[in-house]
């Protein structure tokens, strides 16, 4: 805003009246009006230097200051009808003799009455440009950096298991101890993917990949970029099922618990089957250090590649509780209810608490696959961890405030759980997911001495 006077004449004639209002309060200008401007600097001085200098950061907000005075016998009344005017919030119109008519935005002003003459009210009014952009305000994705950073991880992943996997002087029994331990894990693999999603018509596209990949390990040990190319397949494709992301975060989380019962012990390798059972399956171990070295390669890339879509499933999960925690109570109540199984996990992230747990098992994890790469001697694995652990960590951290905080109450009385959250909130329209939260299987009688997490109201 740059203000011109309204008259090209001389000053007398510009001033005219001296008569002037702001939000069609009226008012006398006097004495002094003043601007005031100039640039933003960095000075760069320097200890024991002569010389330095001064950045321009830009130019600094206008400032505009004016006197105005009241006079008359009503000016109490006009005083403080002025007063009201410049107090109230928002910029406001201003028709000044000089400056013109504009808006403007009221920054301080100060009001002084002489008791010895009486009958007036002098003020001194600051005043600045209103700010007119509507331009939005642009933030970083978060979620989308976590996904991206996850992507480049994996293509790191896959580029050092290609280069390090040499097993054209492996003897046949090693070769087929490396197929025996890729058939454990698609079995693992697809074990979780039932177990998570149950009997669905997406899973048998799934199923009959996994028994391609398993019929073709024979060939595809010998290619390792498409070999890991075909774990990926078969590891991503619980993205494209059509379910919720609490639901594809436990399916990976399967897949790493299962993988954690693989042992080296000769002869024998434990596997779990949909149920979550865990039976021995009779499998070759490698006899040598450099097959042992490529079982370890092996493990190695799906295990971490595991880890990666955890990972981004877990950014997911953070998105869907936000947005569910957008909506009020009773929506999100029935949201989590219609999506529930008997695992409480199902609910996923609905407070501060979820967040910073699910955090921390997920960045020991991602430390863990650090470690790893380094002692495997995967360089651009180990470093692209390293990155995504610190940009998973900032996602969520950063995000985890938007969630409810978690009051811990403890039951005095035996009642029902109605009776307690509406002592305690008055509001009972979320009991549903109170009761999956803490896992109550009858609501009906909470036991005197228990104690329960209670989400704290919010969104209403």
């Amino acid at each position: 805003m740059t203000i011109t006077t309204t008259s090209t004449g001389n000053w007398h004639t510009a001033i005219g009246t001296g008569a002037g209002t702001f939000r069609g309060v009226p008012f006398d200008v006097k004495g002094e009006q003043s601007q005031n401007g100039g640039r933003h600097t960095a000075k760069r001085e320097f200890p024991l230097r002569e010389n330095g200098g001064a950045d321009d950061l830009g130019k600094r907000l206008r400032e505009y200051s004016f006197n105005a005075i009241i006079v008359g016998t009503d000016y109490l009344t006009r005083r403080d009808a002025l007063i009201n005017a410049l107090d109230a919030p928002g910029p406001g119109e201003l028709v000044h003799p000089n400056y013109g008519t504009l808006q403007i935005q009221v920054d301080t002003w100060s009001c002084k009455e002489d008791t010895g003459s009486g009958g007036s009210a002098e003020f001194s009014v600051t005043f600045l440009p209103p700010l007119t952009t509507t331009a939005p305000i642009s933030t970083a994705d978060a979620a989308a950096k976590t996904q991206t950073a996850a992507d480049t991880a994996r293509g790191g992943l896959f580029g050092d298991f290609a280069d390090g996997w040499d097993i054209s002087k492996l003897s046949l029994h090693d070769v087929q101890a490396l197929i025996d331990g890729a058939t454990v894990y698609v079995n693992q693999i697809t074990a979780s993917i039932q177990q998570y999603f149950g009997v669905l018509d997406d899973l048998s596209d799934i199923m009959a990949s996994a028994s391609a990949l398993q019929g073709a390990l024979g060939s595809l040990v010998y290619e390792p970029a498409q070999l890991a190319h075909q774990f990926d397949m078969l590891i991503g494709s619980v993205k494209g099922i059509n379910d919720t992301a609490g639901q594809a975060f436990n399916a990976y989380q399967g897949m790493n618990n299962k993988m954690l019962f693989s042992s080296n012990t000769a002869g024998v390798v434990t596997t779990q089957d949909a149920t979550g059972s865990t039976t021995p399956s009779t499998a070759t171990r490698p006899s040598t250090a450099q097959g042992l070295a490529a079982s370890a390669q092996l493990s190695a890339m799906v295990m971490q590649n595991v880890t990666l879509y955890q990972t981004g499933s877990a950014s997911d999960v953070m998105s869907e509780s936000l947005r569910l925690s957008g909506n009020s109570r009773r929506e999100r109540s029935a949201e989590l209810v219609a999506s529930a199984t008997t695992d409480s996990s199902a609910l996923g992230i609905s407070s501060q608490d979820d967040a910073k747990a699910l955090t921390e098992q997920l960045a020991d994890q991602l430390d863990a696959a650090t470690v790893a790469s380094s002692s495997i001697g995967w360089s651009r694995t180990e470093d692209r961890f390293r990155r995504l652990r610190l940009i998973f960590i900032a996602d969520m951290t950063s995000r985890a405030k938007l969630l409810p905080g978690v009051q811990t109450v403890t039951v005095t009385t035996t009642e029902p759980a109605l009776v307690m959250l509406n002592r305690l909130r008055g509001d009972v329209s979320d009991w549903n997911a109170f009761t999956l939260r803490n896992n109550i299987s009858n609501p009906v009688f909470l036991m005197a001495g228990n104690t329960y997490g209670v989400l704290n109201s919010d969104n209403g």
